[in-house]
Formats: C-alpha cells, structure tokens, sequence
C-alpha cells in the first residue's frame, strides 16, 4: 500500500507539472468566468442558461482531458520507455495501471469540485439580479456534478484499457472519443429499435440489446435537468447509478491491470 501511494504522488507531481492540462484548466475557468455575461441572452431563463452552460463547460474540458490527456499517459510511458526503469522497482504491473488511474482520477475530482464551486458562485451572482420562480437546489446541483465527474472517470478507464491494448497513439485517442459517442447515444437507439421490433430481423434486436448492456450507458450518469429546473434528485436513480458506475469502473480497469501484466514492455 505504501509503494502505490508513493506511486500516485509521483504521477500526480508529473499532472501538477504538465503545461497543457494547466493550459486546459484556465480555458474553462474563463468559460465558466463568462456564464454571467452570456446567460443574459436569455431573458426569461437566466438562472437556468448559467447552469446549464456550467455544466456543458465542465464536461467539454474533462472529454478534452480524458480524450488527449488520460488516452495518452499509458501510451507516451510505453513509448518513450519511462515505464522500464520504474517496473524494475519492487513494484507490480497492476499497481502501476491502477496507480496511473488514481492520480488522474484524484485530480479529475478537484477539477470538478473546483469548477462546481465556482459555477456556483456566478450562478447566485446572476440569481440575486435576476429573480426566478424557483431558488437554486443547491444539493442537486452538487450531486449532479458529481456524477458528471463519475461519468468522465468510467470514460477515463476505457481509455486506460485501450492504452494497454494499443501500440499505437492513434486508437486510444479515438477509440476513446469513439466510446464516449456511443456510450451517451446507446439508450436512444436502443429505446428506437424497441419501438419498432417489427421492422428488424431478430437477430439485429438481439445485436442491439447486447451492445446496450455490454457498452458503457452514458445517460444514467445525466442528472442536468434536476439541478436545471431546481428539482429534487431521485435518491433510488442517483444510488443505482453511482452504483453502476463504480461497478463498471473497476472491472474494466481489473481487465486493463491484468492485460498489462502479460504485455511485454
């Protein structure tokens, strides 16, 4: 256990040094800066618009993170050899998979308190000029923040699977991207082509279901329009889903540990 924290604290120093993630950061700190000037376009619903852009800003930067940043961590060590002389240390493969994760993952997370904290702050700057029908459920909100955040660390250790499975930059980065797109649109298909079975072979339904459960489903993860409209989140849905999350992260990543013990570096 003391040799994975000392892992997470180095890779996390390496996060704290890297330029582009900074780079990242102050792109949507200032996006998130502006939710009071551009959330005055809607006359009616400002209150509404600033939460609502909060939340796209925060999941734009961490798909940019976890798409050019998490996807390529595994490959660059793999690549420009780093990762040699570290796992020559009395240190096991797995724990380097799942200490790489972690201080990404701890970093993701203070990322999004850190965003989540400020969003808060322009959106009741904007709730005290302009009045709505509703006050801000704050404990929505925060709920459904974290699990925006849940959302992008299960995407994060998809991308960590397929770094270990690559060679190559190419298929992390877009395999990943790739993963995020069907993750948030398998439910909507999957609602579709039940709607209308009749028109489908059954083996093409079978296909269907058996993506829909095997893919990541993004959409549970989706909480938006409780802290939008000021609603209270559905303990029952907000426990199954965190549940799911959690679940799925760590089978993929003790699939990733136990593929990387058995490539050879």
């Amino acid at each position: 256990m003391a040799a994975f924290i000392v892992q997470v604290r180095l890779f996390g120093v390496g996060l704290i040094r890297d330029k582009v993630l900074w780079s990242l950061f102050v792109v949507s700190l200032l996006m998130v800066f502006s939710l009071p000037l551009v959330s005055q376009f809607s006359m009616r619903q400002v209150q509404q618009l600033a939460i609502t852009l909060s939340f796209s800003c925060t999941s734009v930067f961490l798909l940019v993170l976890v798409v050019f940043l998490g996807s390529t961590s595994i490959w660059n060590d793999l690549n420009r050899r780093h990762v040699i002389p570290l796992l020559t240390l009395p240190i096991s493969r797995k724990s380097y998979v799942l200490a790489r994760y972690a201080a990404l993952a701890i970093f993701m997370l203070v990322i999004v308190l850190v965003l989540a904290l400020v969003s808060s702050c322009c959106i009741l700057i904007l709730a005290q000029q302009y009045r709505s029908d509703k006050a801000v459920e704050w404990l929505s909100f925060y709920l459904a923040y974290g699990m925006v955040g849940l959302k992008y660390l299960l995407l994060l250790s998809f991308s960590y699977l397929l770094s270990v499975l690559s060679t190559s930059f190419f298929l992390p980065v877009f395999g990943t991207f790739a993963i995020y797109l069907v993750g948030s649109a398998s439910r909507q298909v999957y609602e579709y082509v039940l709607q209308g079975t009749d028109r489908y072979s059954d083996l093409f339904v079978w296909v269907v279901k058996g993506l829909y459960f095997l893919l990541p489903n993004f959409s549970v993860f989706d909480f938006q329009v409780y802290a939008t409209y000021s609603l209270e989140l559905p303990a029952h849905d907000l426990l199954l889903s965190a549940l799911y999350g959690i679940v799925y992260i760590v089978f993929v990543l003790g699939i990733a540990s136990v593929l990387f013990t058995r490539r050879e570096v």
